[in-house]
């Protein structure tokens, strides 16, 4: 049997250290046992903007000398009711059992969440708060002007964004930060002492259930949402968005207003839940309909796995396919993953046939000075950026994995002679000052 590995990177940003990690071992391991390498870019749905993407893994490949031997592009089998992996997943809901449909709403789905009757699948990343505008109110009602602060800060997103107009907004961390739960205080400071009787907050997402407004003498108010939950009443998406409002309050004299965060609402995402309330209900639900969800019965008095939701087969059934058809023999992947692999992935495998579920290898998280996760989103910029010195970097990763002894510049096809694979490491490693 041919060893055959893939680099798998979602087209939901450009490379950063992290999948030029992966991609290197995978690489390694492969051209290491005279096997071939292959690429699958995960992501069904292609915007202008995944497809920029795309693309931009694609060049980033070929200008650190990594040569593949295929590649596959789930955004090339559609996104329409008609696409590939739609009529593979009617057909196989036809020859198979051991899987029912559900369209319970999301506000249900909650309830259970909230009542801890079910098992779910850690959300990955920390609910996105966002803000379109802040104004702090006079005492005429009048708009007060000063300098919008914040303790977090995310790329492309600064706090001064929220100043001008309704096209842009802050957004404290982007989607992907691993790092602490919490956003940290936001407001308003003035040049000097002003009469304050009230704040307007349009939120962009506004996954908050409770905060403080704060002067510099004090609170002077607490504000808390009946709401639980994290998801639009009337589109059952996660979260309420382009929501106003206002908050009054006594007089105050004060030159800072400031917004502290206390609680998040209970985040919901149809996809993670994976229960079994409606195991034997029999419904009869069209695939193209947003609120179906098909779920798998496995061996668990607790919880199924999800296969379909959204109109579209989850990854945890469409990667098992396309492994398949690329003859993977063996997967190297993030830490991080296992939980998704040796579970998700592991019980949607057994509605592939013919599919002989590669070896799975864990390596460590590349991660900051103070413990975040580098990522596409947080930290770590371009890494193509840093092209010219592609062998140090080969280098530095290579011996931070253990795979060799020590810390120098070296080639690709160096690399391949020197590495040993037995000794690679799954505990975090550092990278940067």
């Amino acid at each position: 049997m041919k060893v055959t590995t893939r680099w798998a990177p979602t087209i939901s940003g450009v490379m950063h250290i992290g999948t030029l990690y992966n991609c290197l071992l995978n690489y390694l391991f492969a051209k290491k046992n005279n096997g071939e390498f292959k690429i699958r870019l995960d992501g069904q749905h292609l915007t202008p903007e995944r497809s920029s993407y795309q693309k931009a893994l694609v060049d980033d490949l070929e200008k650190f000398g990594f040569e593949h031997d295929g590649i596959l592009l789930q955004s090339d089998r559609g996104y329409e009711r008609d696409d590939y992996y739609t009529t593979v997943f009617k057909r196989m809901l036809n020859e198979r059992s051991g899987w029912y449909l559900c369209d319970c709403s999301v506000s249900v789905i909650a309830n259970r969440k909230l009542q801890k009757y079910m098992l779910e699948r850690a959300e990955k990343y920390p609910p996105p708060l966002g803000v379109y505008r802040l104004k702090a109110l006079g005492l005429e009602g009048q708009e007060m002007k000063g300098v919008p602060f914040c303790k977090m800060e995310a790329p492309g997103f600064p706090i001064s964004s929220i100043a001008e107009d309704n096209k842009l907004f802050w957004k404290p961390r982007p989607m992907g930060y691993m790092g602490e739960d919490d956003v940290g205080d936001f407001g308003y400071k003035f040049h000097s002492r002003v009469w304050i009787t009230g704040i307007e907050i349009e939120w962009f997402e506004a996954p908050l259930k409770e905060y403080l407004v704060v002067s510099e003498d004090g609170t002077l108010c607490r504000v808390e949402k009946s709401s639980k939950f994290c998801y639009h009443p009337s589109k059952d998406i996660m979260y309420e968005r382009n929501r106003k409002e206002i908050i009054n309050f006594a007089p105050c004299n004060t030159q800072i207003i400031t917004i502290v965060p206390l609680q998040y609402m209970v985040e919901v995402k149809r996809e993670y839940c994976y229960d079994r309330f409606c195991r034997y209900a029999n419904k009869k639900l069209d695939l193209m309909d947003r609120a179906t969800v098909v779920r798998k019965i496995i061996d668990c008095s607790l919880m199924d796995v999800a296969l379909w939701f959204g109109r579209q087969p989850d990854l945890c059934w469409t990667s098992v396919l396309d492994d398949r058809e690329l003859g993977i023999t063996h997967c190297i992947r993030g830490i991080d993953i296992e939980p998704f692999a040796n579970y998700l992935e592991l019980e949607a495998s057994s509605f592939v046939e013919g599919y002989n579920r590669p070896k799975q290898i864990f390596h460590g998280m590349i991660v900051s000075p103070d413990n975040v996760k580098y990522s596409k989103f947080v930290n770590s910029p371009r890494i193509v950026e840093d092209v010219k010195k592609k062998e140090e970097i080969f280098g530095r990763l290579a011996y931070l994995a253990k795979l060799i002894d020590q810390d120098k510049s070296i080639s690709l096809n160096e690399l391949i002679k020197e590495v040993d694979f037995s000794k690679l490491d799954t505990k975090n490693m550092v990278w940067g000052v």
